[in-house]
């Protein structure tokens, strides 16, 4: 089986009060980050609200 051209990896530091994640392109050898940042949660209590502002957060 041949290795992909480019692959995207997804990082993620998972985190109750601050979440950080990086999209990173690898290709042909070299690798660039796409984008990176942190969700800061602490103003949010409850856990479920916490999941539910990540995954309602616009996108880029």
């Amino acid at each position: 089986m041949d290795k992909p051209s480019k692959i995207k990896i997804l990082g993620i530091d998972p985190g109750t009060q601050v979440m950080g994640y990086a999209i990173l392109e690898y290709f042909f050898g070299h690798s660039k980050v796409e984008t990176m940042g942190v969700i800061k949660l602490k103003k949010i209590l409850d856990h479920q609200e916490k999941l539910k502002e990540i995954f309602y957060r616009p996108r880029k």
